[in-house]
């Protein structure tokens, strides 16, 4: 399998707002996305990052512009899910499935672009949409497929099995051994991370933002913190990823500045 992140946007953040003790350093937060080539299925998304859709169309709701003018993503130049695609010489029918670690805006907000897609997330993601209000949580429904429903594979459905370095049981996702999502509960309902097999890579997705920040047992700074969905679960989910990161594991957080090798393109 071939397994790549891109860079849709991007989002400016002090470094002292998103760990203790930091400098007020400017930092330039990149937006991930995946693309796996899946030797049966064949083109595979990880998230959808950011797009216009949330940004720049027209008729979005109150919330969701409120939301924009709070984070002040900037797209990047070429980096949105279909440039990517037409660069591997793939379309956006050619997606089969797309896997969500959670249904933040900038990781969906590009799903409606995807309508041939097969949908997996966790559970609890699912029910928080059903909430009464679901934007108190992040998750604005306006950015999602209306047939969502009736196109999502549930993660729990998935034969599970146990996962090394004391990540817990993971469910693997296209039952085949290749790619498992774990879960990793507190950052926002049903946020999993994500590990692939043959690379040995650890999505972690937004368990924290900085990589430096995964040891500290704490919860983020204020007003970061406000925004965790469930703070235990929130430390519990670090504390196991910085366990596996510490014993050698390979992990990728969404936000991380710092490159990855399996990082393609520019963002800054």
């Amino acid at each position: 399998m071939d397994l790549s992140f891109h860079v849709t946007a991007t989002v400016p953040a002090h470094e002292r707002m998103l760990r203790h003790a930091a400098p007020w350093r400017k930092l330039r937060l990149p937006v991930r996305f995946g693309l796996l080539r899946h030797p049966r299925l064949g083109a595979v998304l990880i998230d959808t990052g950011y797009s216009a859709h949330a940004l720049h169309a027209p008729g979005r709701s109150a919330g969701l512009r409120a939301y924009g003018k709070l984070l002040r993503p900037s797209l990047v130049a070429g980096g949105s899910v279909a440039d990517v695609l037409a660069a591997h010489r793939l379309a956006p029918a050619d997606v089969a499935a797309v896997i969500l670690t959670h249904l933040h805006p900038d990781h969906v907000s590009g799903l409606t672009d995807f309508p041939a897609a097969r949908i997996h997330l966790a559970a609890d993601a699912g029910a928080a949409l059903a909430a009464r209000h679901p934007m108190r949580q992040g998750l604005f429904p306006e950015l999602l497929p209306a047939d969502l429903a009736t196109r999502t594979a549930r993660f729990e459905d998935a034969p599970a099995a146990p996962q090394p370095g004391g990540l817990g049981l993971g469910h693997d996702v296209f039952g085949d051994g290749s790619v498992f999502a774990i879960p990793l509960p507190g950052h926002a309902p049903g946020h999993v991370g994500l590990r692939f097999a043959g690379d040995g890579l650890l999505y972690a997705a937004d368990t924290e933002w900085l990589r430096s920040a995964l040891p500290d047992p704490r919860l983020p700074p204020l007003p970061l913190r406000a925004i965790v969905d469930d703070a235990p679960a929130f430390l519990a989910s670090k504390t196991r990823v910085a366990a596996f990161a510490a014993a050698g594991g390979d992990v990728l957080l969404c936000h991380q500045p710092e490159r990855h090798r399996l990082d393609r393109g520019t963002w800054t």
